[in-house]
């Protein structure tokens, strides 16, 4: 009968209701931390509960159990312990057992006391009005700064961007190291050019002969060298997309990339790096026994590292 009704195209609801068992809209909680459904719940229920509790068994009743971790991924969600209360109160028939409250309660203590979050540099300075005046400078807005403490404050902006930033704000940052040491790239030492003797005429003549030879003679091995040498590597991406693909793979591999980029001076160089994650628009990768951020707007190319 109920075949011939759906295959003449009458209205399925009330052909198969009397069929299936009414939705019902409340649960018993137990002293166990458990809840029974007494029936098929009602969709929004059944939603809604399967964030704060676990399935543990299916059947003519579901069983629901609440546990700490079950409770914190509500708390995860956004729920308060309250909200929670309010909503366990509401969909059952029976009292919320003691043991159910002060489970709620417990998980909410202990819930947000580690907080984690991103920032891409810090600053540190012994000097508290020195960060406060920072701080309100107009300027650096755009640093993305927040204080954490008294003497330390977070930035949102890579390190390689940052230090010209706080240079233009008349400050002079150095490098901090891993171990807290300070880390300062020092420039090669540089030595005066001598001045040559003043040679005799004639012997001034053989030198510069002498020195036209060595030219030509450095010339032709040079041409000889670069028809033997191989192939050069493949050029770097240059597209952001092939870019970011090449990080991603690097990453997942644990492989080493050489990386083009344009440092906070303004000059093209490039690195041998092993990238560790890409966040907030900026690469941290380790660089031989050191770990450091890149702003992936200064990456110009990615290419893989030749063994």
């Amino acid at each position: 009968a109920y075949g011939r009704g759906l295959v003449a195209g009458e209205d399925p609801v009330p052909v198969l209701a009397e069929l299936l068992p009414e939705p019902v809209g409340h649960v018993l909680l137990q002293g166990d931390l458990t809840a029974v459904a007494p029936g098929p719940l009602e969709p929004a229920l059944a939603r809604t509960l399967a964030v704060v509790a676990t399935v543990e068994s299916h059947g003519g009743a579901t069983v629901y159990r609440f546990t700490k971790e079950s409770v914190r991924r509500a708390m995860d969600r956004g729920w308060t312990a309250t909200e929670i209360h309010a909503f366990l109160t509401a969909a059952s028939r029976t009292p919320v057992p003691q043991a159910l409250t002060y489970l709620v309660d417990d998980t909410a203590r202990t819930f947000g006391t580690v907080r984690v979050g991103f920032a891409a540099a810090y600053l540190r300075s012994d000097d508290e009005a020195a960060l406060a005046e920072l701080l309100a400078h107009p300027a650096a807005e755009s640093l993305g700064l927040r204080r954490l403490a008294p003497t330390v404050v977070v930035s949102t902006v890579a390190l390689d961007s940052l230090l010209p930033r706080l240079r233009e704000l008349g400050l002079a940052p150095v490098v901090e190291a891993p171990d807290g040491s300070v880390h300062v790239a020092r420039p090669d030492a540089r030595r005066a050019k001598t001045r040559n003797a003043q040679r005799p005429a004639g012997a001034q003549e053989a030198h510069l002969a002498a020195r036209a030879a060595a030219v030509a003679t450095r010339i032709k091995a040079g041409d000889e060298t670069a028809a033997s040498r191989p192939a050069p590597p493949a050029p770097a991406s240059a597209e952001p997309a092939s870019t970011m693909a090449v990080l991603h793979e690097a990453i997942d591999a644990k492989e080493q990339v050489v990386i083009s980029y344009v440092d906070g001076r303004g000059v093209a160089a490039e690195a041998r790096v092993e990238p560790l994650g890409l966040d907030g628009g900026s690469l941290t990768a380790r660089v031989e026994d050191d770990v450091r951020s890149f702003a992936l707007s200064r990456v110009r190319g990615v290419r893989p590292a030749q063994p």
